[in-house]
């Protein structure tokens, strides 16, 4: 069973009940007995750290006091599979509670298995934030209407090991209370790094384990740290070439970066076993750059080599290796296949000089997996299929270097043609030439109960004058482009007409009310899965337009844009080569800056106009719940100095009545590296808590590099000369250094080549810098979530 960690006193709550085989086979109902029985928070925190399992169920019950007992008839599915249901209980006083389930009416162990779960009936709530500078701030709120609790008694509990008893027991640190707006702030200490358990009480409610605290601090001492980034002309050698490297030397604080001009280094290379092979006094130029060769070591052991000097390294391979000579390519097939079908696919083995390889022994092998693009049909659950391999054979390379392949694209028997599965072969070639070298490639073929897949490229969210045109695609499964005549219809959405707190489980498949007593009794708690648009009922077609995707590319949806805010459903409708129907869904939410409501029922609405920003521009941002009120906080978090620290630079904590409102704030400089927006309020026993990325790219620092001229391809021994346009972001010519290496494209076959540089830091959320949820674990057996 599984339960919610808390609830509301004197409201009803349900619990998960899973259950197989819990009666007579043959009976039409099992009965579930159910007993709730009220015991001492303490004395169970205390207990169960050294109790577990039976041990634990028996002191739960000779520690507790029994209120209430109930029994339910639960249905027989006679399938013998595991079930789920949800059972209801009445409202219970504030307190701790153990509700027992079984099928023995005495819950007894001996005869039945029993089960258990822990839960705490408040009205507290607490939610943590760490700041910078090792403060921690405690916020009692109410779990149902989410205002401060003032006045509230905060405890600080560690663990101390008791030497006399061999066993850690709990110590009273420290005691907070919190002001008018709830908030209690702990200064902790570095030394407290192992934390503290915290208890909150108020009045005749108590929430014994809130949370925990610790006292690490969150400042770094800011210093500037140099890093040397190395790049080669390639990423493999033989032992005795020649390794060319350039260097350059940067500094950072975590926030601002420059490089090092002007400054001396030595730079050493060393062998497979570590030891220093050579060295050499190099000083970095004007744009902290600098150059120089090694000699790859001989005599010695082959493997990983590496370059480096007192602030950075680069690890590389030194190998005896053998050159490729040519190259295998296995070509996507571009027509459409069903299952059963036999599939032809080509593929080439051509040397790097252009040459065809003739003659070429080919051998390959498919393996089948299987995939499931259409979620709606199978609602979350997915039949298991197993990787296997389907075909293998052998091949030859004609005169053009060309091979054939053919398999049967046999589906996987197991899996229903309803579920829509496509079928991926995968497919390795393996090609040996007439001096022995084999070459290896592959390419993945997608094939199913029906040959075409159309899609529209549309956002989630809409705002309501920005609808326009979007991408419809056609392609066969394997992605490649087809023509097809597609239909494109768009319906409105039935909105559900109550607003429904997240399911903390998974959707149970039987069910214990009638889903009108289910409403009457748990007014904002889903019954099945009408909390999730994609189940909603279609209203209204709104929108019919037929486009052939040979010649038109996209559809303009602009003339909905005088619609309201709401779920809408774009409907595609095609037909495969075989004359299959093949239908996709996409889902869009219409939403309205200026409106006053949110653009459908519930707990809490929340988004940003864009995505990304430039300092100067105003960030718009939609808040919303459809409560009758809830109060939000609304923080923006941005990279500080120290490479693990961020600080918050904007607070508001707004009041929403039913209502959507708009903020308007504006992005400054300080937002370069990305901003995280973090909104928080509890709402009906329940954390509405939402972070969102806003990009603010560093474009100040952006140069457009062009090739101006550039000659594809050239003979041997040619000389060409390319000139390259470096110019900053206002357009001007830009003063910067431009590093650019030649080198044997052959090579990326062993090992490639690929060169980095990230110097800026962006901002990611600091651990430290979000707010403690109240806790909501995947429900298991014997234990409690909330």
């Amino acid at each position: 069973m599984a339960a919610e960690q808390h609830t509301l006193a004197e409201k009803p709550f349900r619990f998960l009940f899973r259950y197989r085989n819990i009666g007579e086979a043959d009976a039409a109902k099992w009965k579930v007995y159910t007993q709730v029985a009220k015991l001492d928070p303490i004395e169970y925190r205390e207990n169960a750290r050294s109790n577990y399992g039976e041990k634990l169920i028996n002191w739960l019950k000779s520690h507790s006091q029994t209120v209430s007992e109930k029994t339910f008839e639960v249905p027989n599915p006679q399938d013998f599979r595991e079930h789920s249901i949800e059972l209801p209980l009445e409202g219970l006083p504030i307190g701790t509670y153990v509700i027992f389930t079984g099928s023995d009416a005495k819950l007894s162990m001996n005869k039945d298995v029993v089960s258990y779960a822990i839960v705490t009936v408040t009205d507290l709530a607490l939610i943590t934030r760490s700041i910078n500078d090792g403060e921690t701030v405690l916020k009692v709120v109410s779990r149902d209407s989410g205002k401060p609790v003032a006045q509230a008694r905060v405890e600080l509990l560690s663990l101390v090991y008791n030497r006399n008893s061999r066993s850690n027991d709990y110590k009273l640190e420290q005691t907070l209370t919190t002001d008018k707006n709830g908030v209690a702030v702990w200064k902790g200490q570095a030394q407290n790094y192992r934390g503290y358990m915290v208890d909150v009480y108020h009045g005749e409610d108590k929430l014994i384990t809130a949370g925990n605290v610790y006292g690490r601090s969150n400042r770094e001492d800011i210093r500037w740290n140099d890093q040397t980034h190395f790049f080669l002309d390639r990423a493999i050698y033989r032992p005795g070439q020649t390794i060319h490297f350039k260097g350059i030397m940067l500094s950072s604080n975590g926030k601002e970066v420059k490089t090092l001009t002007d400054k001396n280094t030595t730079v050493k290379l060393f062998d497979a076993n570590g030891q220093e092979v050579s060295s050499l006094s190099l000083k970095s130029n004007g744009f902290g750059t600098f150059s120089g060769t090694f000699i790859a070591p001989t005599g010695g052991l082959n493997g990983y080599i590496r370059i480096g000097n007192e602030s950075g390294s680069h690890s590389f391979r030194m190998e005896e290796y053998k050159r490729p000579k040519f190259e295998v390519k296995v070509d996507q097939p571009k027509e459409q296949y069903r299952v059963n079908d036999t599939v032809s696919v080509s593929g080439t083995a051509i040397s790097y000089s252009g040459v065809p390889l003739d003659g070429a022994e080919v051998k390959y092998r498919v393996t089948r997996t299987a995939r499931f693009p259409y979620p709606w049909l199978c609602w979350g659950w997915f039949p298991q299929s197993q990787p296997k391999q389907v075909a293998f054979g052998t091949a030859t390379t004609d005169a053009s270097g060309v091979f054939q392949i053919e398999f049967e694209a046999q589906p996987d028997p197991l899996i229903k043609a309803t579920y829509k599965p496509v079928f991926s072969y995968q497919i390795e070639v393996d090609v040996t030439d007439q001096s022995g070298e084999m070459q290896t490639g592959n390419t993945s073929v997608s094939v199913g109960y029906h040959a075409l897949n159309i899609d529209i490229d549309i956002p989630a969210i809409i705002e309501r004058y920005d609808l326009a045109r979007y991408n419809v695609s056609a392609t066969n499964l394997s992605g490649e482009p087809q023509a097809a005549e597609v239909s494109v219809d768009v319906w409105k959405l039935k909105p559900n007409d109550r607003i429904l707190r997240k399911r903390m489980w998974q959707t149970p498949d039987q069910f214990y009310l009638s889903e009108i007593d289910h409403k009457r009794m748990f007014r904002n708690e889903p019954y099945k899965n009408e909390g999730d648009y994609q189940t909603w009922e279609r209203d209204r077609n709104m929108f019919h337009a037929v486009l052939k995707t040979a010649t038109d590319k996209d559809v303009s949806l602009a003339p909905l844009n005088g619609l309201g805010q709401g779920y809408y459903m774009v409907e595609l409708t095609a037909k495969d080569a075989f004359g299959t129907e093949v239908v996709q869904k996409a889902y869009y939410c219409l939403t309205e800056k200026d409106a006053k409501l949110p653009p459908y029922f519930t707990t809490a609405w929340f988004h940003t106009l864009k995505d990304t920003y430039e300092p100067g521009e105003m960030l718009e941002l939609l808040v919303g719940s459809s409560y009758a009120f809830v109060d939000f906080k609304i923080e923006i978090e941005v990279k500080d100095k120290g490479f693990q620290t961020n600080k918050i630079i904007y607070t508001k904590e707004i009041s929403c009545t039913g209502t959507q409102q708009k903020l308007e704030i504006p992005v400054t400089e300080e937002w370069r590296g990305n901003a995280q927006i973090h909104i928080t309020a509890v709402r009906n026993n329940e954390l509405l808590s939402w972070s969102k990325t806003v990009s603010v790219p560093y474009t100040n620092k952006q140069l457009d590099v062009k090739l101006e001229t550039f000659r594809k391809e050239m003979a041997p021994d040619d000389a060409e000369e390319w000139t390259v346009s470096i110019k900053d972001k206002n357009g001007k010519p830009a003063k910067a250094e431009f590093l650019t290496t030649m080198y044997d494209a052959s090579l990326d076959v062993l090992a490639a080549n690929n060169w980095g540089l990230s110097p800026t830091i962006s901002s990611t959320p600091a651990t430290t810098g979000i707010p403690t949820p109240l806790a909501k674990p995947k429900p298991r057996y014997g234990t409690a979530i909330g």
